[in-house]
């Protein structure tokens, strides 16, 4: 049985359209996520979940179905936010973007993530 449960590649980019700096990014370097509030490296955060709670995480995405959304889901408008997400995870891989459109289970994903870094990540849809 495994007992890493720690992903190949996991990033995550959520924010404005026209105002990146006003998002954020979660991203897997050397086996840690790091949370960046805004783009920059000074307000860099280190976050390192428990394997209990990435088991719990890999399987919620396993129950929303994640590992089947469409690589793109946007919405014409000239203002908004942009998401997206490349995890991959043993032989799954989610690679999905969208700009004022998303996947019917969205929600539920971010819900995940938030337990999974323990912190309220102000979706705005």
């Amino acid at each position: 049985m495994r007992t890493d449960y720690t992903p190949q590649k996991f990033r995550v980019e959520y924010g404005p359209l026209h105002y990146p700096m006003e998002g954020f990014t979660i991203s897997l370097k050397d086996g840690v996520l790091v949370y960046s509030p805004d783009g920059s490296k000074s307000n860099e955060e280190e976050l390192s979940p428990t394997e209990a709670e990435w088991n719990r995480f890999w399987q919620e995405m396993d129950e929303l179905g994640v590992w089947e959304w469409n690589p793109t889901y946007q919405l014409c408008c000239l203002e908004g936010t942009h998401w997206k997400i490349k995890i991959i995870f043993n032989e799954q891989e989610l690679d999905s973007s969208g700009e004022n459109n998303y996947p019917d289970n969205f929600l539920g994903f971010w819900e995940a993530l938030e337990e999974l870094l323990g912190r309220d990540l102000k979706l705005d849809i």
